[in-house]
């Protein structure tokens, strides 16, 4: 049976994962045109120029020139994937001169306090003083649960998020563990507030936005060279996000998507039941 860290380490490791998972913006515009129609003849046919559709409409906080309101854009994107049952998919890749790291991510969340989020990671700082495998969290309403594989490690390790009470613990709710930073509104906030941007249709139903910046923060650390493309819809949902920059000597690249679901999107893991009778086994969670 594996062996079980104390409440205060895990609570410190905890935090490895939710760190460093900026990597999505957006932004939304486009064009509109205004129906003209030839008089009718019998030699001539009626013609006219397509009428407004949804992708023409600009997000919050755009004109067709660029970004008016950065905040304004970044609230209606984090309240788009707030306010409805959604998919998160992202991945970070590190490249320097000697290797590659990377990290993954996803995301399936019904509400604040009903969600499932699996990290794996290749040469990056996972959880419990791993930097390689599969983290995977999952919230019930009332407990988050959580299961770490690693090579590292001869067996899956299971435990609950808690904290210490009284000289016992108690669940954390999982609204106070959800990580909100995932909703990306700092990141996109930031970047439109400083990228020179350029606005133009992307399908249908969105808009995609390209821009540079020279400098800026991501992750709470300096970056350069910054160079994006995002698809946005007319509300502001960034749906997706393609990201390079560099960072003391290496090129990052990231990709983040965003999809709205309906219903409730989560499932309960298969090992769910050992997570909780193994954390009672021991007398405590973490």
């Amino acid at each position: 049976m594996p062996t079980r860290p104390s409440v205060a380490a895990v609570a410190c490791a905890l935090l490895v994962v939710s760190a460093g998972c900026a990597g999505l913006v957006g932004s939304d515009g486009g064009t509109t045109t205004d129906a003209t129609t030839t008089e009718p003849s019998p030699t001539t046919e009626t013609t006219s120029e397509p009428t407004e559709t949804s992708a023409e409409r600009l997000a919050p906080g755009l004109t067709r020139d660029g970004v008016v309101d950065a905040a304004a854009l970044a609230d209606a994107h984090r309240d788009a994937v707030r306010n409805h049952s959604f998919t998160r998919q992202s991945r970070v890749e590190r490249t320097n001169d000697s290797a590659t790291v990377s990290r993954e991510s996803t995301m399936v969340a019904a509400s604040e306090s009903h969600w499932r989020w699996r990290v794996t990671t290749d040469g990056t700082p996972l959880a419990l003083g791993t930097s390689n495998g599969t983290f995977v969290q999952y919230a019930d309403g009332e407990q988050v649960v959580w299961r770490l594989e690693s090579p590292a490690r001869e067996n899956a390790t299971y435990g609950v998020r808690s904290i210490s009470v009284d000289g016992g613990s108690e669940p954390i709710p999982p609204a106070q563990v959800f990580p909100s930073a995932l909703y990306e509104r700092d990141l996109v906030y930031s970047l439109f507030g400083n990228a020179d941007v350029t606005v133009e249709r992307a399908n249908e139903s969105a808009i995609r936005v390209r821009g540079t910046v020279a400098e800026m923060a991501v992750d709470r650390e300096q970056v350069t060279d910054v160079a994006f493309a995002a698809t946005v819809t007319p509300e502001g949902l960034v749906e997706s996000l393609e990201m390079t920059y560099e960072q003391d000597g290496a090129t990052v690249e990231r990709t983040v998507r965003f999809e709205r679901t309906g219903g409730d999107p989560v499932e309960r893991p298969g090992w769910y039941d050992t997570a909780l009778n193994r954390t009672a086994a021991t007398g405590a969670g973490e």
